[in-house]
């Protein structure tokens, strides 16, 4: 339609689809491309173009195709034939010498078939308008689909090799039975975690040189998968004593992870685990002091906490969510002060005072439980088990 505006709202129902498609499982196969996280990439960007006004919105406004990647893929086509045989096609600045000469190359071909009286041919650009027959003919074209594949009468081909083999064969294997329904009321619960993604992705150091193009690469990701919160703190009071108050006068305290009044010397806090192997998890470590204020981090006014701790290891893996209902929790012999580790504030999601036999507290399963709603909390390992430290 040549409309940027609805371009990006359609764009937006595409990501939803999307994310419904990868929720479902087919046997035998895995999960569907990571297109949404593409898709709200270039969302992100078009909405950074917008903010900044930049010219290639204001472009695209006009035109929405000006960046087409057919007119990019198209172009370095050509290079690549342009350069067949070439034993130099490796070497960056004589591709762009190259490249530039495509122009020129492109000049002398039309002159060539202008002397020999060749016919022309010029892609053009049709708009569609929303009332055309052709917008008609493919609603109509889908909705029967829909009503056939509603009243099992929809048949698609079965994916067997021989479906594949002439259409004779693919006719023989047709089948009504079709993917389970993959609409997800809750769908949009997944979409704050895949901008979680995205943050983290572009505030990675790849980007550090290129922060003048876009300055949200300069600052730092923060891995709160849970979200941030508030808290309402009276002035004379710090963010560690967690001292709550109503008060006109109060400072509005933003902080990642579980309150931080929470956190006490000797109690225990459950938080979240990046392991080898893309593996998530959870992690749990009794509390042996907490950092001074001068030693927090603060990023873009907010203040992110840190304490010492002792890592307990469970006998159910930390990936699992087993670990959390039928896991037992120890110290391993040797635990000293010189292993403790330093967890910072935004990486908790319960702190609690004490074990229930070994095993981890019902308000604590129930935090993490609500915690991973729309979250990816546990991811097995890609590799086989072996010992894994905490990343």
């Amino acid at each position: 339609m040549n409309d940027l505006e609805k371009s990006i709202a359609s764009l937006y129902r595409l990501v939803l689809v999307t994310t419904m498609l990868r929720r479902v499982k087919v046997v035998g196969r895995g999960k569907a491309h990571q297109y949404p996280t593409e898709m709200l990439s270039h969302l992100l960007i078009l909405e950074h173009w917008r903010k900044i006004g930049y010219v290639g919105y204001e472009m695209m406004k006009k035109n929405t195709s000006v960046n087409n990647e057919e007119a990019g893929e198209s172009a370095f086509s050509l290079l690549a034939r342009a350069v067949v045989g070439d034993n130099r096609r490796t070497d960056i600045q004589h591709l762009s010498d190259v490249f530039s000469l495509l122009p020129l190359y492109r000049e002398i071909k039309e002159d060539i078939r202008h002397d020999l009286n060749f016919a022309r041919t010029i892609s053009g650009r049709t708009t569609i308008k929303e009332d055309s027959t052709e917008v008609a003919q493919a609603a109509f074209f889908f909705n029967q689909l829909i009503i056939r594949a509603q009243t099992s009468r929809f048949k698609t081909y079965d994916g067997s090799k021989q479906s594949f083999t002439n259409r004779t064969a693919a006719t023989a294997n047709l089948t009504t039975g079709v993917t389970p329904i993959v609409y997800n009321c809750d769908v949009l619960d997944e979409i704050p975690g895949m901008f979680e993604d995205i943050t983290t992705a572009i505030t990675g150091s790849w980007l550090q040189a290129f922060r003048d193009l876009w300055p949200e690469a300069g600052r730092r990701a923060l891995p709160a998968r849970h979200g941030p919160n508030t808290m309402r703190y009276s002035s004379s009071d710090s963010p560690r004593g967690g001292s709550l108050s109503d008060s006109s006068a109060d400072t509005v305290a933003i902080y990642y992870g579980a309150p931080f009044e929470g956190c006490q010397v000797a109690h225990f806090a459950a938080t979240e685990g990046s392991f080898p192997d893309g593996a998530l998890g959870i992690c749990l470590y009794q509390i042996r002091s907490i950092d001074d204020e001068e030693e927090w981090e603060v990023w873009d006014d907010v203040t992110y906490q840190s304490f010492q701790g002792v890592q307990y290891t469970c006998t159910k893996p930390n990936t699992h969510f087993s670990c959390c209902t039928g896991g037992k929790w120890f110290k391993q012999r040797g635990s000293a002060q010189s292993s403790l580790d330093t967890i910072k504030s935004y990486h908790v999601i319960h702190y609690f005072p004490r074990l229930d036999q070994g095993k981890l507290p019902s308000d604590v399963v129930q935090a993490i439980q609500t915690a991973s709603i729309g979250k990816v909390i546990f991811k097995e390992p890609t590799s086989p088990p072996g010992d894994r430290a905490p990343q």
